[in-house]
């Protein structure tokens, strides 16, 4: 099915916050093959803390420039027991992203590049099931009625963003202070800077990373750029800041957790 702009669906991409072992996500598994048989399907399962729009957003920024035009992702992720159930769709770089109105995609996009839209619920009986009820059904509107381009005219545009508190890095002269926003299952630490904004600030200066154990003057491409065992800085996935450990985990070798904090001081 093409839209009329020519964005033809390749891939629905089912992403959960439930593990690849449990019932919920063999379920999942079911409904999507068998509600979009003739489509590619990525799977995705994860154990991301639930209702936590910052590792939600760390996640998503490391995928969503990944996937070709026309994908469209089913972000099924949980909200937290005092937050409203509502549901959106964003549009971002050719692509669609369904997901739970918590503000994870607006700590994700560049704010000048998605638009959003409102998935209306009304009639829908209490308690929602949000792959049942609300993302198949709107993912097989879209389909059927070749709306991928065609959204805005379809959709009630989302103009009150749910705007969670950004972690931004604290800059002092030649210094920044950075927070670790997200931990992986491997251990890989994550810091709110990316690699245009350090580029940026660092100018091409050197620069010392001071953690509460090690200190660092580089930073690798790749993690086999260190020995296995050894711990460094890179830009990764969705060139967020990360300190990794080849073969390691580094959260327990430097004692890093969500909100732990490191200075990176820039030398003139």
């Amino acid at each position: 099915m093409e839209s009329v702009n020519g964005n033809k669906p390749k891939i629905i991409h089912y992403w959960s916050d439930a593990r690849f072992d449990s019932v919920d996500f063999t379920i999942a598994q079911s409904k999507l093959f068998s509600h979009f048989s003739e489509y590619s399907i990525a799977l995705s399962p994860s154990d991301i803390k639930k209702g936590h729009s910052v590792y939600q957003s760390v996640v998503l920024r490391q995928f969503m420039n990944e996937f070709p035009a026309g994908t469209i992702h089913i972000c099924n992720l949980s909200f937290i027991a005092i937050q409203t159930k509502r549901y959106i769709i964003a549009k971002y770089n050719n692509q669609i992203f369904l997901g739970p109105d918590n503000g994870f995609f607006y700590l994700a996009f560049p704010h000048d590049q998605v638009s959003y839209f409102i998935i209306p619920t009304q009639g829908i009986p209490l308690p929602i099931k949000a792959l049942t009820d609300i993302y198949i059904p709107t993912v097989k509107k879209i389909l059927h009625e070749n709306l991928f381009d065609l959204i805005d005219s379809a959709y009630e545009p989302k103009v009150h963003m749910v705007k969670p508190l950004a972690l931004n890095p604290t800059i002092a002269g030649n210094v920044i202070r950075l927070t670790c926003t997200y931990v992986d299952n491997s251990g890989n630490a994550f810091f709110n800077i990316h690699k245009a904004e350090f580029n940026e600030l660092c100018n091409g200066r050197k620069f010392r990373i001071r953690t509460l154990f090690e200190t660092f003057d580089r930073i690798s491409t790749d993690y086999d750029d260190v020995p296995e065992g050894q711990i460094l800085c890179l830009f990764g996935n969705g060139d967020i800041f990360q300190i990794a450990q080849n073969a390691g985990n580094v959260a327990h070798a430097l004692a890093i957790e969500p909100n732990s904090q490191i200075i990176v001081e820039f030398l003139d």
